[in-house]
């Protein structure tokens, strides 16, 4: 600014309406760097008076403008800095005065809004390269105005780097993110030196060699210093004493940006060969460790060494699974997980029938099947759920042992519950099947119909998915229990011999008489002499009541909702066909687990399709038939070839054959006789005792059905009630139908912290049932602003116990590294993450020290 700008603002200042019981104006006009005094001669003012200070004529002055001239306007020049207010004569006469500056710095000051923050005009001089730019004000201004010389010099750092607040943490995280550009513009701007005493102060990182990438490597394992011993860390360069910086510091970068983070984690455990040193670690001390992705490897690793040795405790591998459910990375290898799960129910249910099976009568073990022996073809199913995605999304450091393990599983199904269940079933069984056809205290197949459709009184619907066993059926109950309003129940039946397809779906039709026909070298099913294949179907429905129809449900999957209801309407009985495991599974051994979860969500979209689009209420879940399954390929001691005269085989499959009773005999010592004399035909059944299948050219080994075992056998039939909101059953009993999420509570009373790292105990206060679902609840402490002050933990609330200290989980936080407030509420956030919940606040206080967020890092 040249003279005449100055003698033209001064004359607009000084003609200015003098405030409200003023007589006169007094402009102080500083100028620390002196640049109009040899000017000032050029300074003329209408009705003003100039008065130059000198430092030695404070009072001089101060008697001028208060005693000798009280009435005249003055403009006070001051070229020197401002003397501090205990040590300033004129400090009275300035609190009712004005100023003006007329510098460079002075104009910046005003352009940032800064005129207020004297004490920063030093600092501002000192980057004056930085303010130059119009570019870089814009960016500076977009920042809270800086009060201070830290926060100033962390505004310019932040602007210069990118970082989204201009907060040590966000700078740091800038430069690390934007690499040698961001670091470089620091250094551009004479800013380096700065940088890294704030990386001292914060994270402890200190080298006279400057290095990105060995200040991540710093930060990352002084985060894992706050939760793991020195000794396991020996040899590697950190700072225990700046671990809850750094810790806070990885936290906010996995919210943010966790796959950068998890690639950048990935490269520090590779270089410092972390796994190895991990190795090390004993199990117990890994579990709290969270920030490199390779601990999670390392424990996996030592539960399936422990799995492979049979060392492994069932309840000790699902607490570490539960432990590490919400640790980082978790996802990333979340199916290694699973299956280390599904392995500790397994041998739970080994533990607890380790005896074997012996029992003597073949109703107590259809009973005991569809009670308790069904789980283990469930946790053998997830399993082989959770392998699938091992084998698609692979982590190479596991995929060995990962594999071993599926042997290890793999010879506790097959080789033991398969092979010692089916031995047992089938010497207890063989009797009445031989003589019979059938159990003689078991409810058949063959009755569906006149058992539960030909009573109903009112809208029947009836869902048949192909090969739903008994065990998905379970799953389908417990689902639908859950995730709907309903009176809901599950038995199973004895499926018609053999257990096929075209023969089970003709057993759920009316029937009187049921029995196979060959026509052009097939076999077709007659009911009551008629073909009861899918398109005949209706018919043999209607001619037993004619307000029947049939519905396939890829068919109607794609039609709109009128469309739908249209072809239900005036209907009394409507079967609905659906088919995924069945078709998915025979040629392909790895698609029956996807298949059932596809099946799940299918039978339950048809539920509410029934409820909603066609106001139905009772719906009846049944299959055709079950089947055996092995992921591994059955060994050859399980395979026979069949040496059958053809003129006398009416048909073969991997599980059966039906032959004539003129068959000119049979070898008897390897197959078993099953009577089909329900077929009031001249026909004779066999079929493949226990787990062995039949050769049979052209298909699948592994997903068969068709003989006599319980997982082929047991058909389900899933007993659906919808209850409307609007009925008396539901008014009186609301608390029993609603379904609600399970809620979580805290167990400590003290509400006042004082540690940054600390414990809090929590429990389930539901166990999860019928109607109280699971939920994941995510809980932190927030201040009154709701600015998250701690990390964030997860507890997966899905305890199904009935004694509640079994529903109890202990949770360790670590609050920020900042200064709190003991006399302001903070606030305990329990988080449904589902949001069916409001958020539970419960008020505490922390009073705790300053920590390093008080302190000043550049002066």
């Amino acid at each position: 600014m040249d003279i005449e700008q100055v003698i033209t603002e001064l004359n607009q200042k000084f003609s200015m309406p003098l405030p409200e019981f003023y007589s006169r104006r007094i402009v102080f006009w500083y100028d620390e760097d002196k640049d109009f005094e040899d000017k000032l001669d050029q300074i003329h003012l209408d009705n003003v008076e100039l008065l130059v200070l000198t430092g030695s004529n404070n009072f001089e002055a101060k008697k001028i403008l208060t005693r000798d001239k009280p009435d005249t306007n003055f403009l006070v020049y001051c070229p020197m800095a401002t003397p501090a207010p205990d040590d300033d004569w004129l400090l009275d006469i300035k609190l009712y005065s004005e100023e003006f500056r007329a510098d460079l710095t002075s104009i910046l000051m005003r352009e940032l809004g800064l005129t207020n923050f004297n004490s920063l005009r030093k600092t501002i001089k000192e980057n004056n390269k930085f303010f130059k730019s119009k570019d870089r004000r814009t960016k500076f201004k977009r920042f809270a105005t800086p009060t201070t010389r830290r926060s100033l010099i962390l505004t310019i750092m932040a602007a210069l780097t990118g970082a989204k607040e201009a907060q040590p943490s966000e700078i740091i995280q800038a430069v690390i993110n934007k690499g040698n550009t961001a670091y470089q513009a620091l250094v551009s701007y004479q800013l380096d030196a700065k940088f890294a005493t704030l990386v001292k102060l914060t994270t402890g990182y200190e080298e006279a060699d400057f290095s990105l990438e060995r200040l991540v490597a710093h930060i990352l394992l002084s985060a894992t210093s706050k939760f793991m011993s020195d000794k396991y860390l020996e040899g590697l360069k950190y700072s225990a004493l700046n671990s809850s910086f750094c810790y806070d510091f990885t936290f906010e970068w996995f919210r943010h940006d966790s796959e950068s983070l998890y690639k950048v984690a990935q490269g520090v455990e590779a270089q410092y060969q972390l796994a190895n040193r991990f190795r090390a670690v004993p199990l117990a001390d890994l579990l709290d460790t969270t920030v490199f992705p390779c601990v999670n490897e390392v424990i996996l690793e030592k539960l399936m060494s422990e799995i492979d040795a049979d060392l492994a405790d069932p309840d000790r591998l699902e607490e570490v699974v539960e432990a590490r459910q919400t640790s980082a990375w978790y996802e990333k290898v979340s199916s290694y997980y699973g299956c280390i799960s599904q392995v500790a129910k397994m041998l739970r249910f080994k533990s607890q029938h380790n005896g074997g099976f012996h029992v003597t009568e073949p109703e107590v073990i259809w009973k005991e099947y569809t009670e308790d022996y069904y789980r283990m073809d469930t946790y053998y199913r997830h399993y082989h759920n959770n392998y699938q995605h091992c084998l698609k999304n692979p982590n190479m450091d596991l995929d060995d042992a990962v594999k071993k393990m599926t042997a290890k599983v793999e010879g506790l199904y097959t080789n033991w519950f398969l092979r010692e269940l089916s031995e047992n079933w089938t010497k207890m069984s063989s009797e009445e099947l031989d003589k019979k056809g059938r159990l003689l205290k078991v409810e058949q197949q063959r009755s569906f119909y006149q058992n539960y459709v030909e009573p109903a009184n009112n809208r029947v619907f009836v869902v048949i998915s192909d090969a739903m066993r008994y065990e998905v059926a379970k799953e389908l109950t417990e689902q639908l229990a859950q995730e709907t309003r309903s009176q809901i129940s599950i038995h199973g039946v004895e499926g018609i011999f053999p257990t096929v397809t075209k023969f089970g779906m003709a057993a759920l039709l009316p029937n009187e008489v049921i029995y196979p026909e060959e026509t052009g070298g097939n076999v077709r099913v007659m009911v009551d002499g008629q073909p009861s294949d899918a398109q005949h179907r209706e018919a043999i429905l209607e001619a037993a009541n004619p307000a029947s129809c049939v519905l396939k449900y890829d068919e109607i999957r794609d039609l709109t909702r009128d469309k739908r209801s249209s072809l239900v309407k005036g209907m009394k009985v409507v079967y609905i066909y659906h088919d995924q495991i069945d078709k998915r599974s025979h040629h392909d051994k790895a698609a029956m687990p996807a298949a059932v979860d596809d099946t799940l969500t299918d039978l339950k979209n048809i539920t509410k399709m029934i409820i909603n689009e066609f106001s139905g209420t009772t719906i009846y879940f049944t299959s055709d038939h079950g089947f055996l399954y092995t992921y591994s390929d059955p060994e050859e001691n399980t395979k026979i070839s069949h040496d059958l005269d053809s003129d006398y085989t009416l048909e073969i499959g991997n599980r059966y054959t039906i032959q004539s009773k003129n068959n000119g005999g049979i070898d008897s010592s390897f197959l078993k006789p099953v009577s089909m004399a329900y077929t009031c035909r001249d026909l004779q059944g066999y079929t493949a005792p226990e787990t062995i299948r039949i050769k049979k050219s052209g298909s699948g080994m592994n997903f068969v059905h068709g003989g006599t075992s319980l997982q082929e056998l047991v058909v389900p039939v899933v007993e659906f009630h919808h209850v409307r909101s609007d009925t008396k059953e539901y008014l009186r009993n609301q608390e029993k139908y609603d379904t609600k999420p399970v809620e979580l509570g805290l167990l400590d009373t003290n509400r006042e912290l004082h540690n940054k790292i600390f414990n809090m105990n929590f429990y389930q206060k539901d166990a999860v049932s019928a109607n109280r679902t699971a939920v994941t609840y995510s809980i932190y402490f927030e201040d009154s602003n709701k600015e998250l002050v701690s990390d964030i933990q997860q507890i997966i609330a899905d305890k199904s116990s009935e004694d509640i200290t079994d529903r109890q989980f202990k949770l360790a936080f670590s609050l920020k590294d900042q200064a709190y407030d003991n006399l302001k509420p903070y606030y305990l956030v329990i988080k449904d993450e589902s949001g069916l919940q409001a958020p539970i606040r419960i008020e505490f206080r922390i009073n705790i020290p300053m920590s390093m967020d008080g302190f000043n890092f550049f002066d």
